[in-house]
């Protein structure tokens, strides 16, 4: 099986090209592209059997992200809450032990866009081999419905999600500086106000995969707040 190298080079003018979350949102459920890309994508998840290790994510930015710097994420306490946290920061990857997370597939190739340390990304990033073939199957997905400016490729799982209780799943936002967070909140409360950014596709008992949203981001006033300035806490 031929396999693909996915830490690619970081370039942060694609990631300075991505749009707001309200922008892609309103992009990705226009004539049906969401819908298209998630029903084939689980069908390609499933046959290269992926379903644990990737979603797709809504490719959006919170910040420019200027020349030498990565958007790299962290395990972090906020207000004693446990969260996940974005940062711009100027420590490349490697020297953080960071791994990329989410991808573009931009002119035939896959760039990455965000890392992370968080331990259970980088162990499905270290541990697991990636096709060719996947890879072609879902470029050729998001090409046939124009979307790879808005969706792409992700690991999803983070710590953060196995703490979850009841229906909780991540909440993001964004601070006044440079980064985004994400909490966990009551999925019933955010499915009605809040934008979907990133799906995956579990397996359940009968063999069959459902496509499931496992982090939203706040909207206000029926669309997506621009600083998300006093909102640290997120909803209760």
């Amino acid at each position: 099986m031929q396999t693909v190298d996915l830490e690619t080079e970081f370039e942060p003018s694609l990631y300075n090209a991505l749009v707001s979350p309200e922008q892609a949102d309103l992009a990705v459920r226009a004539r049906g592209m969401l819908n298209g890309v998630l029903a084939e994508s689980a069908r390609v998840f499933m046959k290269h059997r992926v379903t644990e290790l990737f979603g797709i994510s809504l490719l959006h930015k919170h910040n420019d992200c200027p020349e030498r710097t990565w958007m790299t994420e962290y395990n972090v306490v906020i207000g004693g809450e446990n969260a996940l946290a974005t940062k711009m920061v100027v420590n490349s990857p490697t020297s953080e032990d960071a791994v990329p997370t989410k991808w573009q597939f931009h002119d035939e190739t896959h760039q990455p866009l965000e890392f992370s340390t968080d331990p259970r990304a980088k162990r499905l990033f270290n541990e697991t081999s990636v096709s060719q073939g996947f890879v072609d199957e879902f470029a050729t997905i998001l090409q046939r419905h124009s979307a790879s400016r808005f969706l792409g490729l992700a690991i999803v799982d983070r710590e953060l999600f196995h703490r979850s209780v009841n229906d909780e799943v991540g909440f993001e936002y964004s601070t006044t500086e440079p980064s985004n967070v994400v909490v966990l909140r009551s999925r019933a409360k955010l499915q009605n106000t809040a934008i979907e950014t990133a799906w995956t596709f579990p397996i359940n008992a009968q063999g069959s995969c459902a496509r499931v949203c496992n982090v939203y981001c706040i909207t206000a006033m029926g669309g997506h707040t621009a600083s998300h300035t006093n909102v640290h806490s997120g909803p209760s």
